[in-house]
């Protein structure tokens, strides 16, 4: 192991470890003994002392006079950060291919499932009834005046009777004029998250929120202009605060790890953070489609989603007294411990603009094996229009 403790526990550089450039050069010469995370790390936390003592920036090359140790440490951590970016680029290119590839299949079918749903919306399955024109109920004619009364009687109860249609007193949904109606074609929603499943030992705290943003599209049924079907895309963000707990997304196990902290140093604000693409679909019932700012709706359905970004974010260390020890912010990314995809249920009720909703994630929020089955829920307030 590193033989210097401040580096390997990636800790902050002071003065008095100037003395000791030469024993970092050579731990950093050998970048086997510490991961790309400690370096990384050691970076972030040192760089501005760093360029003070010239150890990165432009002029990175040997430099007479410097001691060996400090040379090396130089042209290593100016290596270590050009072998970063590359490796970091090639990652990033590789994920957008995957995302893309995702994104291609889920668009497609969702095409699909969307002309599908629309076909059906347009399908007039009431027949058309056929006019029985006078013409082929024409009676006998009348006999001339100078006919009997009794043939002239005959004649006329030989005339067909057509029945006036009754009047059910039901409105015509199919004929209702919708070209002043608002459609739900923008929707915000923010809710109040919890996790089912979630076993005790993880300690959440606050509130748990997320905020919902989509566009849709409303197709109304031809035959019943009270139902439609939504479609639409948009970005959903969830933010889960925990008490005293670190949650390793970046760790190196194969599980997730929720540490508890209480009992030594923990920052005062944590959370984690997922932010999802996705893309919902809606069966909508309004009431009164005809003044729908008014009108009471209900809505059932689903979305499907691809994961953008998990990351956790640490405010102000604290000892296990409460007390500050460094008002420093740490954030840490990784998508591996969780489903990319979710799938998940959706609900709402309300009147005009303003609805309840509820979401309930079907499938795991973590990946097999990387921790326990948890399944996210959230209900709130859904504002509409457009």
């Amino acid at each position: 192991m590193c033989s210097l403790p401040w580096l390997h526990s990636c800790s902050r550089l002071d003065e008095q470890t100037h003395a000791d450039w030469p024993q970092l050069g050579r731990a950093l010469h050998g970048r086997s003994r510490l991961t790309k995370r400690q370096l990384f790390k050691f970076y972030r936390a040192n760089h501005l002392y760093l360029q003070r003592f010239q150890l990165i920036g432009e002029n990175y090359k040997e430099v007479p006079g410097k001691s060996q140790g400090l040379n090396e440490a130089r042209i290593e951590i100016r290596a270590f950060l050009s072998f970063t970016f590359n490796d970091s680029l090639t990652r990033l290119k590789i994920h957008l291919l995957i995302i893309t590839s995702f994104m291609k299949k889920l668009l497609l079918v969702t095409s699909l499932l969307g002309s599908y749903l629309f076909s059906l919306a347009q399908i007039d399955t009431t027949k058309p009834l056929t006019p029985t024109t006078y013409d082929t109920l024409t009676p006998l004619r009348a006999q001339p005046q100078t006919a009997s009364p009794v043939t002239t009687m005959q004649s006329d109860t030989l005339k067909p009777i057509i029945p006036k249609k009754a009047s059910t007193g039901k409105k015509d949904w199919s004929k209702v004029s919708l070209a002043n109606r608002s459609n739900d074609h923008f929707m915000v929603q923010l809710g109040y998250d919890k996790w089912a499943g979630k076993p005790d030992s993880i300690k959440t705290k606050g509130f748990a929120h997320s905020i919902n943003v989509y566009f849709m599209l409303d197709f109304p049924f031809k035959t019943d202009q009270r139902f439609s079907v939504g479609l639409g895309a948009g970005v959903s963000g969830s933010s889960t605060p925990f008490d005293k707990t670190i949650v390793q997304v970046a760790g190196a196990g194969s599980k997730l790890v929720f540490k508890n902290v209480a009992d030594t140093n923990y920052f005062k604000k944590f959370k984690l953070s997922t932010v999802y693409a996705e893309i919902p679909i809606e069966l909508r019932f309004a009431t009164d489609p005809e003044n729908n700012g008014k009108s009471w709706k209900f809505a059932l359905g689903g979305k499907v989603g691809t994961m953008i970004n998990a990351h956790t974010k640490g405010k102000n260390l604290l000892n296990k007294s409460g007390n500050t020890l460094n008002a420093y912010t740490m954030k840490e990314s990784s998508k591996r411990f969780f489903n990319s995809t979710r799938l998940a249920a959706t609900a709402r009720v309300g009147i005009g603009v303003f609805s309840l909703f509820g979401v309930y994630q079907i499938n795991s929020y973590l990946k097999e094996g990387a921790g326990p089955e948890i399944h996210p829920y959230s209900i709130g307030l859904t504002l509409s229009g457009l």
